[in-house]
């Protein structure tokens, strides 16, 4: 079974260059872990960063038409009014071929799930939070044919219920976020930003419950700071400094520091988060 990882290109306008959007924080590495997970599993993956690449949206629709693969899995980033070319874009792509599965994941799906797939029925499934583990239970179920709706962590649109919209069981956060394989770069000179910088990720979450900020509701409910080990941190910065000579490092945390207490200690063995514990130890603004 060929997969397929996309990026899509930033549709650069004046107005919209320098927003949040567009920084690293919306990105938080998602393609490149779930890329690595897929392979680690044993599964044929290809990782296209279209706008690295410099491709824009007809570039990306003519390689897509072109190539082989059984799930398209797409990083959608909100695109302020040029949002609707992506989808169009995908529109274009689906009416060509139907032998595929289209997933979407990302902040912006994430969210607005339900507007997406009113407007946009083609899609098949679009997954909510952590997306590595998800597509790889979406992956597998595909492959072995069996029925990929029953996934944990996966809205869809149910067309043989009318207009019913699906939401399946929420997956648990991943607790050890050590265990995940190094986030696969998309080729060699292409990964790092024009600045030669490279992104890495020392930590998930946020220990903090502000009601303006997205990424711990993201994640799911009670969503709370996941760090990695100093120790992994290094091992990927000293793999990127043998294999690239990089030696310059954007970490894109929403939260680098996190808490004073080990925020883990609020999640059991099986991801399931304590909010008895949370309240004890998690500050709140």
């Amino acid at each position: 079974m060929k997969v397929i990882i996309l990026n899509h290109p930033d549709i650069r306008t004046e107005e919209n260059y320098q927003t949040v959007a567009n920084a690293p924080l919306a990105q938080s590495m998602m393609p490149g872990y779930l890329a690595s997970v897929l392979r680690e599993n044993g599964h044929t993956i290809e990782y296209i960063d279209a706008d690295l690449k410099g491709w824009n949206l007809g570039d990306t629709l003519n390689w897509l038409s072109n190539s082989e693969f059984d799930l398209l899995s797409l990083h959608l980033v909100y695109s302020f009014w040029k949002t609707d070319s992506i989808f169009n874009l995908l529109r274009d792509l689906r009416e060509g071929r139907d032998d595929f599965h289209l997933n979407l994941f990302g902040y912006y799906p994430g969210f607005h799930y339900n507007s997406i797939l009113r407007r946009y029925p083609f899609i098949d499934s679009i997954t909510l939070g952590e997306p590595e583990y998800t597509v790889l239970e979406l992956v597998n179920s595909l492959e072995a044919r069996d029925d990929w709706r029953t996934v944990r962590g996966l809205v869809f649109y149910n067309r043989s219920a009318g207009s019913e919209i699906v939401k399946t069981d929420s997956r648990p956060l991943i607790k050890d976020i050590d265990i995940l394989p190094f986030p696969i770069r998309e080729m060699d000179g292409l990964y790092h930003n024009s600045n030669g910088i490279t992104y890495i990720l020392g930590s998930r979450g946020c220990y903090s419950n502000c009601t303006f900020c997205y990424i711990n509701p993201f994640y799911g409910d009670y969503s709370i700071w996941r760090g990695r080990s100093p120790e992994n941190i290094v091992e990927e910065m000293e793999y990127l400094y043998r294999r690239y000579s990089e030696r310059y490092f954007y970490f894109a945390d929403p939260n680098f520091f996190g808490p004073k207490q080990g925020a883990e200690a609020c999640i059991s063995d099986k991801g399931e988060v304590s909010m008895d514990k949370i309240r004890d130890r998690v500050p709140r603004k």
